[in-house]
């Protein structure tokens, strides 16, 4: 009785998280649509906290470095990466951020892995 309950309990938990990701990414896609790019990008970092993936991740940082927040760019790619270790993308755009700040040694590791992972690129 006491695992079926806790199953009902984890079932109801799951679609109200599902539920609220949807309407947060809903407004994501107004914000960003209209140009409100703070208020998208602090919605987007919520939907995360309920649905982190590897595209988010990448999204929001390529997001991030384009206003040149290398910092939190670079934070938004090892997220991605940490999710998954053969994410080409994460790899190259973390190489750009570090080679941006001019940390040029970690920059070249990080390529050569971005390379090692798709050497036709």
């Amino acid at each position: 009785m006491l695992l079926s309950m806790a199953s009902e309990d984890s079932i109801q938990s799951h679609d109200q998280d599902s539920t609220l990701a949807t309407l947060l990414n809903t407004y994501y896609e107004q914000y960003l649509a209209s140009g409100e790019y703070d208020e998208a990008i602090a919605l987007y970092c919520e939907l995360l906290g309920y649905q982190p993936d590897v595209q988010g991740y990448h999204e929001l940082g390529v997001y991030l470095a384009e206003q040149e927040e290398w910092h939190d760019a670079i934070a938004c790619f090892l997220h991605s990466i940490r999710l998954d270790p053969d994410f080409f993308e994460g790899y190259y755009n973390l190489g750009v951020c570090l080679q941006q700040l001019q940390q040029y040694t970690a920059a070249i590791q990080v390529y050569q892995q971005a390379v090692r992972l798709k050497p036709d690129a």
